[in-house]
């Protein structure tokens, strides 16, 4: 609605702004879209252009009090609040097992999202269609608000240990002598080597990792918990020296 409703009047030079915004928008979305190599945070860009766009649809509606816009909203908005109602017993029902195992996220970090998010979807739709505007856009405002703080307080810490090797890597670091290369099982994880500054091995087979620790007098290796089961026929040559989140320090030397 904030796109097709400035061009219901392409002519209009005051339009000449929001025209611009339009530019905006599409420009960055389709060059990006395009492109090979694609992460979320590239259409960053153009959340500057989105929201003067969706700003001036909410002018229009609490200073005319446009009832075709009102119309609109209300249609727009309710799948919104409907998913929204539906995700509480779904996530009830079918508890996050698995992105608890993998990110450390569990029901108490999702339901503190859903649950407020939920009520305030259901109250902005109420507001919209009793035509108070803006108690519906302070309860919108509402959902920003909440999502931000769950994510800040709850979210991000339970995720930072499964999504970043940092904290592992900087307690095996004083352990190693100058020079020396991290070692992982499985997979590299960059941002070991970011934070200590070092180059790394990477072991695929269970046999490699065995040969390694038995040629060294102490050695470590970095290993997340998918892949630590397939070393379950070498598990007599190590021990687990460290575990942040999903991820173990082993040593074939006890600490």
């Amino acid at each position: 609605m904030a796109i097709y409703r400035p061009l219901r009047d392409p002519h209009s030079r005051s339009q000449d702004p929001i025209r611009f915004l339009l530019i905006w928008v599409i420009v960055i979305f389709f060059f990006f879209s395009l492109a090979v190599s694609k992460l979320e945070t590239y259409l960053l860009p153009l959340f500057p252009a989105v929201a003067l766009l969706i700003a001036l649809l909410w002018e229009e509606l609490l200073t005319t009090r446009h009832e075709g816009l009102r119309r609109g909203l209300l249609w727009f908005h309710l799948p919104v609040v409907g998913l929204s109602l539906a995700a509480v017993p779904y996530v009830w029902l079918y508890p996050p097992l698995e992105k608890t195992l993998r990110y450390g996220i569990d029901q108490t970090v999702l339901y503190a999202l859903v649950l407020p998010t939920a009520g305030l979807l259901t109250a902005s739709l109420w507001f919209l269609w009793s035509r108070r505007y803006a108690a519906c856009l302070a309860a919108l405002v509402g959902v920003t608000v909440v999502g931000l703080v769950v994510f800040t307080t709850m979210y991000a810490p339970a995720t930072d240990p499964y999504r970043s090797t940092k904290h592992l890597a900087l307690k095996v670091d004083p352990r190693l002598s100058p020079g020396e290369r991290l070692v992982f099982f499985g997979r590299l994880r960059d941002s070991a080597l970011f934070y200590t500054g070092r180059g790394a091995f990477v072991f695929k087979k269970p046999q490699d990792l065995e040969r390694f620790f038995a040629d060294q007098e102490r050695a470590f290796c970095l290993v997340e918990n998918r892949d630590l089961s397939r070393l379950d026929e070498i598990a007599d040559r190590f021990t687990i020296v460290e575990k942040v989140g999903n991820k173990f320090l082993l040593s074939n030397q006890p600490d």
